[in-house]
């Protein structure tokens, strides 16, 4: 409970409740990813992404999109929330004046429908905990996709797969099935 309650007030500090707050910072993590540590999750994710070049929808802070760009040839990472695109910026800077190989990856902030001149150049796409959120656009958005890039790289949820496992679809009405595996 005091950790949810840490959580919570540091959320409030980036935007308040619902989308407009940081989903992988928290104050606990925060000064060791402007130190230029990449979370765990990511770090075991970059090598299963394949491709030259990657377009991150949903990208958030840009954690995952910062720790592909020194493997890959060029990064974007796409996000509708202005507080988590000014964090990622906010981390790509840091991490710059780390060293970090970083200059690669741009951040956009936009909705991919509005902006789907992004996966022009691209191979991969890649949408971490992010296509249920897509709903009864998940059809259109799969099919840009497969008009336009090689691969097509999906992280699941499993917090959402339980709900949906449960029977529980209050949250995203039937659309937690997108997080399962």
């Amino acid at each position: 409970p005091a950790r949810e309650d840490k959580r919570k007030d540091y959320r409030a500090r980036f935007g308040g409740a619902g989308r407009n707050y940081l989903l992988r910072i928290d104050e606990e993590n925060e000064a060791s990813i402007m130190a230029g540590a990449v979370p765990p999750v990511f770090e075991r994710l970059v090598p299963l992404v394949p491709g030259r070049c990657v377009l991150e929808v949903g990208a958030g802070e840009g954690l995952m999109s910062l720790a592909l760009a020194a493997q890959k040839e060029r990064v974007v990472g796409i996000d509708m929330t202005a507080v988590r695109y000014e964090k990622a910026k906010e981390i790509q800077a840091e991490w710059r004046k780390l060293g970090r190989d970083v200059d690669r990856c741009e951040f956009v902030l936009g909705d991919i429908f509005e902006q789907r001149h992004l996966f022009r150049g691209m191979d991969t796409l890649l949408a971490c905990r992010v296509i249920y959120y897509f709903r009864d656009r998940l059809e259109e958005f799969m099919a840009i996709a497969r008009e336009n890039v090689r691969y097509v790289c999906l992280v699941g949820n499993p917090g959402r797969a339980r709900h949906y496992k449960a029977g529980d679809l209050s949250r995203l009405e039937g659309f937690e099935y997108y997080s399962t595996s």
